[in-house]
């Protein structure tokens, strides 16, 4: 019987080619092990590693003072993982203490430190001395497997060097080599998947490598979407038993609300978690306690102005979730709170795990964590040990190994297969080829090279050396292959030791779809009618109106189908921005014009009410509503500075505030909505619009339909009252920080700015932003106040917009909008920025080019009127 060196995860593959090479049914005469388990058969049984880890981190609990500068490292897994480790190199070596630097207080404390692990029983010790005397290699046969010990590598090549047997897997020579680059990893898998199928390559003559083991899952996605067949010979991954296991050993260790929803996000249970009830535990769960009784926090008598209808069903109904997931695992949630001995949390985890995992698809991963647990439960014995059982199981990885016999195999570079007709070597940048790994850590390469250790240098030779398996992996052809930008698009090199063998690089070649089909989204008018019309009216809001000129189907979806998002409340831009409107409504009903007199207190006393109910909503983001609200307070003082100014300046007074409307003036339209405020002067109508952020208007956003609701407000409003339109305006309450330079030169001197010249900056930066249709100096007597309005050497000089004609091009634009509904037009056609916070878009999956906002009516006619409509503003 022959002993054949051979790695496991090409055990399959190999023995069909020898079959082959044989030419034979069976192979009678091998055994096949693993390098090293061969090296270890003889030795004792060995203490499982885990377990000395541990018995070596008790040792060191407790004598952190005594090492001040890796002291408080001590309780760290991953601490004494690497002295152990370390340790074991220099059993096997046969290392001293006395070959340890020790010029540095660091190095001093390590090497005080590894010397207590030597003391360990490490089977490392029992190796060296085997290894002195001489082997039997009678009867050994070798495939060269990759060895990325280096140790086990030099002991090999001692032994190849004394003539024992050696099947050369891999004695052939390429004809063709390239060296190609693709734009992205996909693109790469992609080429080369319909470069198999052009080619009609048989799958079993396919071998891929791949230098980057992030390739295997783009890999699977696009081989099984091509229908190739494939199996990975080695791929790894985090044990999922080992980490529901660790979810559910936490909750009985930290005993607190996180530790448990992650562990039913592990599905650690037979029962779930639904969002509804996860976001109710988000919003007003603290303690695991409270997850012991039924809530009731949310009434139907909550604020209506700050809590929608909709936003109070949602709460209503994820409160009913959360009590209904109380009851179905109280059990579970008690167990937590109240089980602290170690021994029994394991053996309530291991069953746990054992009941959620039967599949036989898991039953290796449960038999590992499984070992785990037993070997370390007899050392286990406080609370505090589980913490260490926590990393040790975190970090257990199993193999996900499939059969590559008859299908294309897939490996990377440290597990060779035998050689096939075709070899891609995938993801092969510089980057990741040769892939090389140097020692980091506490003991890295600075370290080593202080001691007797095998150079960086001889590590890296023995690294290279094995990988030449690459070069004579196919007896056709030979493609190096990568991408030049990765998802982030960050740019990736060519690999200079693949480079070098070519004299160009050449272009991977994927056939694409570039046509795209775009569905030209129609409704019958008989479906249009009676999805947006009601009495034949179009009823709505006007930003709703907007939307529709953004993105037809857009509004389509929204207020077509009535599809929209879970409303919640939340400290948005739209919730503070209700508190301030109420805070200005409250101001200009009480004071009137002198409503910036306002005090902070009385602002304060104005939102209370909301603010309360935001805490009672929000109890986790009590400080940081206190935050928004003195910052907003602030915020308003400021304004308020700007609005005292303009209010001494206009004879207009504030009428209405917060007004509601609902009008028919528009032919098939009903339109409902609040105007924030309006104000009179004499005969005259001004409206103001409030706003959380710098709004403006200009004629192309107004005549594409994108900017409807300021001049529809004006409209509506002079209609109602019966007076003279004199400007429409929106008023910006977001404090935008101000640039101002250090100095100016007037007249050839340097001057620094004053206080006033800061004034008037702020003044300028604060202006109402809109148009006006009167040049009437009761709107602005010093023209500081307005965008539009200023002052020049014969006065005030306006810019000013024909009413009349804004007029008409509403009543266009309106109709344009009933005729495109009555028609059951709604294309998917964003113009641009449409999309960027669209909640629709997985629904669209637009991928165009965004159309230009353009005037869809009196295109070539201006609204301005006037001499000076063309005069820059001072």
């Amino acid at each position: 019987m022959k002993t054949t060196w051979v790695n496991s995860s090409s055990k399959d593959a190999i023995i069909l080619k020898l079959l082959d090479n044989y030419e034979e049914s069976v192979l009678t005469e091998f055994k096949w092990t693993p390098f090293r388990s061969w090296l270890t058969a003889s030795l004792p049984t060995e203490i499982p590693t885990h377990v000395l880890i541990y018995s070596y981190y008790k040792k060191l609990i407790n004598k952190g003072e005594n090492y001040p500068i890796y002291g408080k490292m001590f309780s760290f897994y991953n601490f004494s993982r690497q002295l152990i480790s370390f340790a074991k190199e220099m059993a096997l070596y046969k290392i001293s203490i006395a070959d340890l630097p020790s010029e540095t207080s660091s190095d001093k404390e390590l090497k005080s430190l590894l010397q207590l692990c030597l003391k360990e029983n490490l089977s490392e010790k029992n190796l060296a001395d085997l290894i002195e005397k001489d082997f039997d290699l009678t009867n050994i046969v070798t495939t060269h497997p990759f060895l990325t010990d280096y140790f086990d590598y030099s002991l090999h090549k001692k032994f190849v060097d004394q003539g024992i047997e050696s099947i050369n897997l891999f004695d052939v020579t390429p004809k063709s080599e390239s060296y190609r680059h693709a734009l992205n990893p996909r693109i790469e898998i992609e080429s080369i998947a319909q470069e198999i199928i052009r080619d009609q390559i048989s799958a079993q003559d396919i071998l891929i490598i791949c230098a980057d083991s992030s390739y295997y899952d783009v890999i699977k996605q696009i081989f099984d979407r091509y229908k190739i067949p494939h199996g990975f010979a080695h791929k790894s991954h985090l044990s999922r038993v080992a980490v529901a296991a660790t979810a559910y050993l936490n909750c009985f260790i930290k005993k607190d609300v996180a530790s448990l929803i992650h562990a039913f996000e592990q599905n650690c249970f037979s029962t779930s978690i639904n969002n509804p009830c996860l976001n109710y535990i988000n919003q007003f769960i603290f303690k695991l306690e409270d997850c012991t009784y039924e809530h009731h926090t949310i009434s139907n008598e909550l604020n209506q102005e700050l809590l929608n209808r909709n936003e109070l069903s949602l709460l209503l109904e994820e409160e009913k979730e959360f009590n209904l997931f109380i009851q179905k695992n109280a059990d579970i949630i008690n167990l937590i709170l109240t089980q602290n001995n170690p021994k029994e949390i394991l053996h309530i985890v291991f069953n746990q795990c054992v009941e959620h995992f039967k599949n036989t698809e898991y039953f290796k991963e449960v038999y590992t964590v499984k070992n785990t647990i037993e070997e370390l439960s007899t050392y286990l014995e406080t609370m505090d040990d589980l913490l260490y059982l926590v990393d040790c199981l975190s970090q257990t990885m199993v193999n996900e190994e499939s059969s590559v016999l008859g299908r294309v195999g897939i490996t990377d570079c440290t597990h060779p297969l035998p050689s096939r007709k075709r070899s891609y070597v995938v993801g092969a940048s510089q980057r990741n080829f040769p892939a090389f790994s140097s020692y980091s850590g506490i003991f890295d390469e600075s370290y080593r090279a202080k001691t007797p250790f095998p150079s960086m240098q001889d590590r890296f030779d023995a690294y290279m050396n094995q990988l030449k398996w690459i070069e004579h992996s196919a007896t056709d052809e030979l493609y190096y292959t990568y991408s030049v930008l990765d998802y982030q698009g960050k740019k990736s090199e060519s690999a200079f030791e693949i480079e070098s063998k070519f004299s160009s690089i050449g272009e991977l070649n994927c056939n694409s779809n570039n046509y795209r089909f775009i569905e030209k989204h129609t409704l019958s008018p008989e479906i249009a009618q009676s999805l947006f019309f009601k009495d034949d009216l179009l009823h709505g809001s006007i930003s709703s109106f907007e939307k529709y000129f953004e993105c037809p189907y857009a509004y389509f979806v929204n207020y077509g189908l009535r599809v929209n998002e879970q409303s919640r409340t939340e400290l948005a831009a739209n919730t503070i921005g209700s508190i301030q409107h109420a805070i200005l409504e409250h101001a200009c009903r009480t004071y009137g014009k002198d409503y910036a007199k306002i005090t902070r207190e009385e602002m304060l006393a104005i939102a209370q009410g909301q603010i309360s109910l935001l805490k009672t909503l929000l109890p986790k983001e009590v400080l940081k509503i206190n935050c928004i609200i003195t910052k907003m307070i602030d915020n308003l003082q400021i304004s308020f500075e700007f609005l005292a100014d303009m209010e001494l300046n206009t004879s207009f007074i504030p009428s209405h505030f917060e007004y509601k409307f609902t009008s028919t003036y528009f032919e098939h339209i009903k339109i409902n909505g609040y105007i924030d405020r309006i104000d009179f002067a004499s005969n005259l109508l001004r409206i103001i619009d409030y706003k959380s952020s710098s709004k403006s208007i200009t004629e192309t956003s107004f005549k594409a339909g994108l900017k409807l609701q300021l001049l529809t407000y004006l409209i509506l409003a002079t209609k109602e009252f019966d007076r003279e339109p004199c400007g429409a305006y929106y008023y910006s309450l977001k404090n935008d920080n101000i640039d101002i330079a250090a100095a100016k030169v007037t007249r050839g001197n340097l001057v620094e700015f004053t206080e006033e010249d800061y004034h008037q900056n702020f003044m300028k930066n604060h202006r109402l932003s809109g148009w006006t249709f009167n040049e009437s100096e009761l709107l602005d007597y010093d023209g500081r106040h307005c965008v539009g309005i200023r002052t020049s050497s014969k006065g005030l000089s306006f810019t000013i917009y024909d009413f009349n004609l804004i007029d008409q091009v509403l009543k266009e634009l309106y109709q344009l909008l009933v005729d495109k509904l009555q028609q059951g037009l709604i294309p998917v056609d964003p113009v641009e920025g449409a999309c960027t916070y669209c909640k629709y878009q997985t629904i669209c999956r637009f991928k165009g080019e965004q159309r230009k906002e353009k005037a869809l009516v009196y295109a070539d006619c201006s609204l301005k009127k006037g001499s000076d409509t063309d005069e820059m503003e001072s």
